[in-house]
């Protein structure tokens, strides 16, 4: 079985081998990995066409190849609009995020420990990187992936903790014991594990 993306997603895992341990794989493809996991792999899953990862701010390389280095030489394309932006990342058609924590949406942060790296900064990620779990992703994502690869991913009650916090610093300051809150916060938590498509269709 290959996922729509999987080979995509199966390149990523051999070019960051060396960084398996160092990165949480966060988004969209996280619900999906969980469903295959408990459902198994011939389930219909949904994700986000973008693969999302949130990265330590201090990732020494050692004696490990810059990370950079690794994605360039597994066929990815690393671009950045500037000297100072966050750096745009895919391979057909598919964009890989790296991101880390920043109290500012969207704010290019610099990686200490890799030469030059610069990511995405969004809140939270601290949270999702403090409460994670190994997961063996192989041959349900794409068949290449022969052999069972261990990735980190974020435990499912984190990402209920993260729309939590979303609420509390929204500034839409909604009363503790409205169900409004309670209904924002569910959807968010949905946002957050299956990404974007129809979480505001309020009919369903």
């Amino acid at each position: 079985m290959s996922l729509v993306g999987g080979a995509v997603f199966a390149d990523l895992l051999r070019a960051l081998a060396p960084y398996l341990d160092d990165v949480v794989f966060v988004g969209g493809w996280v619900q999906a990995l969980y469903v295959l996991e408990s459902e198994g792999a011939d389930t219909r899953v949904i994700r986000t066409s973008d693969i999302d990862l949130t990265l330590p701010s201090i990732l020494e390389a050692g004696d490990r190849p810059p990370l950079i280095d690794l994605l360039l030489a597994g066929g990815f394309e690393v671009d950045a609009f500037d000297g100072e932006s966050g750096f745009e990342i895919s391979k057909d058609d598919v964009d890989i995020d790296l991101l880390t924590e920043s109290p500012t949406p969207g704010e290019a942060v610099r990686i200490d420990g890799q030469p030059d790296l610069r990511v995405f900064g969004y809140p939270h990620q601290a949270l999702l990187r403090e409460n994670t779990r190994y997961l063996l992703v192989g041959a349900e994502v794409d068949d290449s992936v022969q052999k069972p690869v261990q990735i980190l991913i974020p435990t499912l009650p984190a990402y209920g903790d993260v729309a939590g916090q979303i609420i509390e610093s929204s500034g839409f300051h909604i009363p503790d014991d409205t169900t409004v809150k309670a209904q924002i916060k569910g959807r968010l938590t949905r946002l957050l594990v299956e990404g974007w498509d129809d979480i505001w269709d309020l009919d369903d």
